[in-house]
């Protein structure tokens, strides 16, 4: 951006004024490409989990779609505000906005994030045997009923023990 603007500025003069419009325009716009990219791109895909991208792009892209609407409605609140007190609310609404980042999983304690990780870990297994029980009762139905049922493979007992001690 910075380069945009020094060839608006050096090439000012009325006989190569195009040229320096030109190569701001060029300029400009290879740099908000690559705000756009790295700010709404890699830093809510970074945040997001796999199934939740959508989300997450959406969220990000969102100030940004909502930029002009946001303009229109507040330039009356604005224009009433005096300039002395115009840095203390930018201030706090960038705190406002880094308040999202303390719950991105790159910020949580390691204790935190294991704990989450075990959960989701415990959750799956859970979810795995009651579906295979479901399966096996609906094929035992349709078997004899004195037969046995199968014991449990190692991974469900696993699963059963860590689902007890931790939940």
């Amino acid at each position: 951006m910075g380069v945009g603007y020094a060839f608006l500025s050096f090439l000012s003069d009325p006989a190569v004024k195009m040229i320096g419009i030109v190569l701001f325009t060029i300029f400009d716009g290879v740099a908000w490409g690559f705000l756009y990219v790295n700010f709404i791109f890699v830093v809510w895909g970074d945040l997001s989990d796999v199934g939740n991208r959508a989300k997450y792009y959406f969220l990000g892209g969102m100030p940004f779609l909502l930029s002009g609407l946001i303009q229109v409605s507040i330039e009356p609140i604005a224009k009433s505000i005096p300039i002395q007190t115009s840095f203390s609310l930018a201030s706090f609404f960038l705190f406002i906005a880094t308040l999202l980042l303390l719950y991105a999983p790159e910020s949580l304690s390691d204790k935190l994030m294991k704990s989450r990780e075990l959960f989701n870990y415990v959750n799956n297994a859970l979810k795995k045997v009651q579906k295979e029980k479901e399966v096996s009762t609906d094929e035992s139905d349709e078997k004899v009923e004195d037969e046995a049922k199968a014991p449990e493979t190692p991974e469900e007992i696993e699963a059963r023990k860590l689902a007890e001690k931790y939940y």
